[in-house]
């Protein structure tokens, strides 16, 4: 039974029971999101170690492993990709200075401060992980020393995906920013980029939506391809 980011845990059958509980065979899973994010789906089923999970860092792995090690077996799988069968242009006739595909939203600022603490960390620190900076700031400013590791794993699953995603929000644009008011030409595809303050900048080309081929097709004819990760260390 394969599925993808646990949303093949949400099936049910018609008496209300979850498929995956009912299936005898391996469940596996492709998580490409944080293992944090999707936890509640995965405690309504203790399905032990016939559900297999893939995850897309080797710090997910541990991360899995340490704190929801009971209910999967955790293993690393490397992200894919796909080639077409094109002739690869040289730099010179590619028509593409640069390119970003993706969106971009201006997430609202959280107002607890153990939230405005982890977003400004992350924002500071992006050489590290989001699980890591936030373990830093509960351990640096509000965690005691009787507070035992069970407070960290849970405020990490709190508040480890609505930061990440302002974080992640204001490097998209940020990046993109910088490139077109110091006049490089960037091209981009996604939603949200309409909005933006700088939308009017003549270096900022606004594409429409892709699909996966096409997007491959402009990677194809770009020069740069800007890659802002989500938060994979």
């Amino acid at each position: 039974f394969f599925y993808f980011n646990n949303l093949g845990l949400l099936i049910k059958l018609p008496d209300e029971k979850h498929l995956a509980s009912v299936l005898k065979c391996n469940k596996i899973n492709i998580l490409v999101d944080h293992p944090a994010f999707t936890i509640a789906r995965k405690k309504e089923l203790l399905t032990g170690k016939d559900f297999i999970e893939y995850v897309v860092d080797r710090e997910h792995v541990e991360y899995l492993d340490n704190y929801q090690g009971i209910y999967s077996d955790n293993r690393f799988l490397p992200h894919g990709g796909k080639a077409l069968n094109m002739n690869i242009k040289s730099l010179a006739e590619r028509s593409i200075d640069v390119l970003y595909v993706g969106a971009t939203k201006d997430y609202p600022m959280p107002t607890e401060e153990i939230c405005i603490k982890c977003v400004d960390a992350m924002i500071e620190n992006c050489d590290i992980s989001a699980q890591k900076v936030i373990r830093r700031v509960l351990e640096e400013e509000f965690l005691t020393p009787d507070d035992d590791s069970s407070c960290i794993r849970q405020e990490s699953i709190d508040y480890l995906h609505a930061n990440e995603l302002v974080a992640l929000g204001y490097y998209r644009t940020e990046t993109v920013r910088c490139l077109v008011e110091a006049g490089v030409k960037v091209e981009v595809h996604g939603p949200g980029w309409e909005g933006i303050d700088f939308a009017d900048n003549p270096n900022l080309i606004i594409g429409d939506g892709l699909t996966p081929v096409e997007c491959l097709e402009k990677m194809y004819d770009s020069k740069i391809v800007l890659n802002s990760m989500p938060w994979f260390k």
